[in-house]
This record gives structure tokens, sequence and C-alpha cells, in this order.
């Protein structure tokens, strides 16, 4: 059982790379400019907060060893935006990145989704017991 929850906690990992910062990439390098931007505010508005509340809903499935997926997962996104909105040569601060409000919020839909998750899951466990 040990062994599974680390390969599902490395599926979840690899997909976050992929559409965290492979999937702008894409969207930059293939897509013009102005069309390009519009990609990627539908990832983020679309993609992005289904991938979040996905990523809480596993990790409320089992939450004593999975409870830190959200917030590696927020790191990434928070690095794909520093190097794909180019804020390495702008006068931002990445603390400023990390608490926008666009990033926290699809943070905190993850995290939401992960308690949810484990409270209904707490919820049968208990009702079970009965």
């Amino acid at each position: 059982m040990k062994k599974n929850i680390y390969i599902g906690l490395l599926v979840w990992l690899v997909l976050s790379v992929v559409l965290l910062c492979l999937l702008p990439w894409v969207a930059f390098a293939f897509v013009k400019s102005d069309e390009g931007i519009v990609a990627l505010n539908g990832m983020f508005i679309i993609i992005y907060y289904i991938y979040f509340i996905a990523v809480g809903i596993f990790a409320g499935i089992n939450f004593k060893k999975m409870w830190s997926l959200p917030i590696i997962t927020y790191i990434m996104f928070v690095y794909s935006m520093f190097i794909f909105f180019d804020y390495a040569r702008s006068p931002y601060d990445p603390l400023q990145i990390a608490t926008d409000e666009g990033a926290l919020s699809v943070f905190v839909v993850g995290i939401i989704a992960m308690l949810v998750t484990a409270l209904i899951k707490l919820a049968i466990k208990l009702a079970n017991s009965l």
C-alpha cells in the first residue's frame, strides 16, 4: 500500500509539471503573442482550477500522507507564473506573485477541496463504525 501512495504522488507531480510548465510553454511557443495570452488566461480560468480541485480531492482521500500535495502544486504554479510571465525581468517581487489574488484563489480552492474530501471520508468512517 505504501508503494502505491508514492506512485500516485509521482504521477501527480509529473502531471503538475506537464500542466503547469509544459502547457504554458506550448502556448507561448506555438501561438502568436496576443492569442498566446488569451490561451494562458483560458488555462488559468478553466484548467488550473479544475486541476487544483482534482489535486485537493486526491490529497483528501489520503490526508495523512498527501497533505503536502496542494502546497507542492502551488509552489510549482507560482514558479511557472514566474517563468512564463517573465517576472524575472520585471520589478515584481516573487512574494508578490505568490500572494497575487489569482494564485492564492487557486491554492485556496485546492485546500478546500482537500479538507472537504478528508471530512467526508472521516464522516463515512465514523458512520460505518456506529
